[in-house]
């Protein structure tokens, strides 16, 4: 995404603070590339530590990727 639309994306939020943007297009084309080049008995695991946004998350489970976690606390 091009600097100058997350400017204006910021200016009409009239957001002052750093916020996250997620792109589910992108999340969606690197989730099914990732698969595309594992072998068919391998599955893709999120971890939960990296990014627990559950609207990512969510994407991810639709997407067929499983979670993966260190502690039950992250769930």
């Amino acid at each position: 995404m091009p600097d100058s639309l997350i400017s204006e994306l910021n200016q009409k939020l009239e957001c002052n603070s750093p916020f996250y943007f997620y792109n589910f297009n992108t999340i969606d084309r690197q989730c099914k590339s990732l698969e595309q080049h594992l072998p068919k008995n391998f599955r893709v695991h999120y971890t939960l530590k990296a990014n627990s946004n559950l609207a990512v998350c969510h994407r991810l489970a639709q997407l067929g990727a499983g979670a993966d976690i260190a502690f039950s606390n992250e769930i």
